[in-house]
């Protein structure tokens, strides 16, 4: 059994954020990010290269950190109609960080991710009648819906110490007989966008 394994895909963060779009309303906007400074940019900062910044190994910000919102993106709104992004480009020759913005039938989505900056701002989601905040899109723990002209409501998501449970399951599952064909679809929608953002040189 092959399949990709996108923790957060299996991740019961995730699984809360889907079961709440209802509440909503008709969805307006989507911000998703993925940003964390990776220790190992001090080395490329020296002078030297590594793996992870190594355009020649895969890479870079957008295959390594842009996956998980690209990836969270397809699973909760399906691939969208199109997608346009920008990269910055780092010593190594790889992306440092980037952002994008798809289209969809009634709303747009941007797109953040980075390996060389940090950040305290969340992800969220827009409806026309409440907006979700996300604490982290990778592993969704703290969510706080709040409805339009109303009190916020904090949803505390419990689930495993080792983020990567659920992706074991997943696979176990699979090796049973389960149809993984749902997840080879998002894996491979996830990979077009990427593609997609890619095409275009970092600068």
């Amino acid at each position: 059994m092959l399949i990709e394994a996108m923790r957060t895909a299996y991740d019961p963060g995730i699984a809360r954020v889907q079961a709440l779009l209802p509440r909503l309303g008709r969805i307006r906007r989507v911000s998703v990010r993925y940003e964390k400074r990776s220790a190992r940019y001090d080395l490329v900062l020296a002078g030297e290269q590594t793996n992870i910044f190594d355009p020649a190994m895969g890479g870079g910000a957008l295959r390594d950190l842009g996956v998980y919102p690209l990836h969270a993106l397809v699973l909760l709104f399906g691939e969208p109609n199109g997608i346009q992004g920008a990269r910055v480009g780092i010593a190594s020759g790889a992306d440092g960080l980037g952002s994008a913005l798809a289209r969809y039938d009634g709303f747009v989505a941007d797109v953040a991710w980075s390996k060389i900056t940090d950040t305290a701002l969340p992800s969220e989601i827009q409806g026309e009648e409440a907006s979700l905040r996300i604490d982290a899109i990778d592993a969704p723990r703290r969510l706080v819906l709040t409805p339009h002209g109303g009190s916020a409501e904090v949803i505390e998501v419990e689930a495993p110490e080792n983020t990567m449970v659920g992706e074991v399951e997943r696979f176990r599952d699979a090796v049973r007989g389960a149809d993984v064909s749902a997840d080879q679809d998002r894996t491979a929608a996830t990979l077009r966008l990427v593609d997609a953002v890619a095409a275009e040189p970092a600068n």
